[in-house]
C-alpha cells in the first residue's frame, strides 16, 4: 500500500509537470498533445486509487482529445456533431458510472473542457481549463487523490497566467507596436518632401 502510494504521488507530479506545459503552450496543438499525454498519467492514477467515475470521465476525454487534435492539425473546423456526440459520450459514461452527487463533477468538468477545445481560440481553452480544473478540487478531494489535487490547482493557477500573458500582455504588446508605426507614418507624412521644387 505504501509503494503504491509513491507511485500515485509520482504520477501526480508527471500530471502536473504536464499541465503546466499544456497551459503556457502557445498554440491549441500543442496544448492539445501535452493534455493528451497528461490525461493517459491521470487515467493509471484514477486506476491505482479505484476512481471509477473520474478514470472514465478521463478516458472519454483522452478519446475526445485525439479526434479533436487530428481536426485541428489537418486545420479542419471541428463539427457540430462531433462535439455533439463527444458530449453524449460523457454524459452517458457518467451516467453509467453513477453513484454520488459529487461523481457528476468529473463529467461537468470533461463537458466544460470538451467545449473549451472545441472552440479555436486559445483563450477560451484557458478559461476552461480552469473551470475544469475548480470542479475536480471537490472530486479529488472524495477519493484521496491528494497528487491530482496539486495537479488541478497548478492548472488553474498556470491557465489564469497563460491567459493573461497572451491575451492581455500579448494584446498591449501587439497596440504598442501598432501605435509606434501610426506615430512613425504621421512623423514622415509631417517631412517636407526634399524633391519637391
Amino acid at each position: 500500500m505504501h509503494m503504491e502510494f509513491i507511485i500515485v504521488q509520482i504520477i501526480g507530479v508527471l500530471a502536473a509537470a504536464l499541465t503546466v506545459a499544456s497551459t503556457q503552450s502557445k498554440s491549441k496543438d500543442g496544448s492539445l498533445v501535452f493534455i493528451g499525454v497528461m490525461d493517459l498519467f491521470v487515467i493509471l492514477q484514477y486506476a491505482l486509487l479505484g476512481a471509477v467515475p473520474g478514470l472514465v470521465a478521463t478516458v472519454v476525454g483522452l478519446v475526445r482529445v485525439l479526434i479533436f487534435y487530428l481536426y485541428d492539425k489537418e486545420g479542419k473546423k471541428i463539427p457540430w456533431w462531433v462535439f455533439g456526440v463527444a458530449c453524449a459520450a460523457v454524459c452517458g459514461m457518467g451516467a453509467i458510472t453513477y453513484k454520488r452527487p459529487i461523481d457528476l463533477l468529473p463529467v461537468a468538468a470533461t463537458l466544460v473542457f470538451t467545449y473549451g477545445i472545441w472552440q479555436s481560440r486559445v483563450s477560451v481553452l484557458r478559461i476552461t481549463q480552469f473551470l475544469a480544473a475548480m470542479m475536480l478540487v471537490g472530486y479529488d478531494l472524495d477519493v484521496s487523490a491528494y497528487a491530482d489535487l496539486a495537479r488541478v490547482g497548478l492548472e488553474a493557477a498556470f491557465a489564469c497566467i497563460g491567459y493573461a500573458r497572451y491575451e492581455f500582455m500579448g494584446r498591449h504588446h501587439h497596440g504598442w507596436h501598432r501605435k509606434e508605426a501610426e506615430q512613425e507614418v504621421r512623423h514622415v507624412k509631417e517631412q517636407p518632401n526634399e524633391h519637391t521644387t
